[in-house]
Order: C-alpha cells, then structure tokens, then sequence
C-alpha cells in the first residue's frame, strides 16, 4: 500500500451528468425568457383593448347623441331642409365635421383614436348609415429591434 496513490477517476457518466444540468440550466434560462416576453406582450395587448373599448363606449355615447339630435331635427323640420339644417348638430354636439349628407369626429385616446363617419339619411328604417369605423394609432410605429437576454 506504500507504494500506491489515491487517484480520482472521472468517467464518461460524470461528463454526461455535468452536459445535462447545464441543457437543463440553459433550457429554463430560455423558458424563463419567453415567459417574461410573452407576459410583456400580453400586458400590450390588454392595454390596447382596454383603450379601444374606452374609446369605443365614448362613441357609442356620441352616436346616441347624435341620433337624439338627429330624430329631433327630423320631427321639427320638412324633407327639404332637413339637410340644410344639420350645421345645428354643431351646437349641441361639439367636435362634428359636417359636409353634405356625411357627419366625421375623431376620439382621441392615449396611444390612439377612433375616426367614425356616418352618412345621413332621411328617416326611414335608419337615421344614418356607419361608413367608417376605424382604429388608428397616434404614435408613429417604431419596430422593437431589442432582444432581452435577462
């Protein structure tokens, strides 16, 4: 025994256990990744939504006003100034663009808005006809170039 050394033999299994935890480690350091950008991008999308039905219930309330007005102005004039009196929507109902037979207002949110353009009919089985409703963005788009390692 004099003549004999404690040696440690590492072997292929030790080799292979160390390749597995680090798989292993690099695996859930990019499942963590993704996780966090896909909870980034869902927290986007819900405050998107949330600004869009805001925007979108704010509408709705103009456009009863809107017809309000419209069904008012239908029961106190004639067929052939109807049109002619729609410049009096202006007063009752504020940040209208009226020309011819067609009523547009934008409503402004945070990172958007919402263009509405209605056509105006004599009444019959409707007071106007929806001929835009349309979501556009306020900011200019700038494309996320950045990768988040950690």
């Amino acid at each position: 025994m004099k003549g004999k050394k404690l040696t440690m033999n590492i072997g292929i299994i030790s080799f292979i256990i160390v390749f597995i935890i680090l798989c292993l480690v690099t695996f859930s350091v990019l499942s963590l990744v993704s996780a966090q950008s896909n909870l980034n991008m869902t927290n986007r999308s819900i405050e998107h939504n949330q600004e869009y039905y805001q925007l979108s219930s704010q509408a709705e309330e103009k456009l009863k006003d809107i017809d309000d007005c419209l069904y008012q102005l239908y029961q106190q004039s004639s067929k052939e100034n109807y049109f002619q009196q729609l410049d009096s929507l202006k007063t009752n109902i504020p940040n209208l663009h009226i020309s011819e037979h067609f009523i547009d207002f934008t409503i402004l949110g945070e990172n958007q808005k919402l263009y509405i353009q209605l056509e105006v009919l004599y009444p019959g089985n409707q007071l106007y006809q929806m001929k835009s409703w349309e979501i556009q963005s306020i900011e200019e788009w700038n494309p996320d170039e950045k990768l988040e390692i950690l």
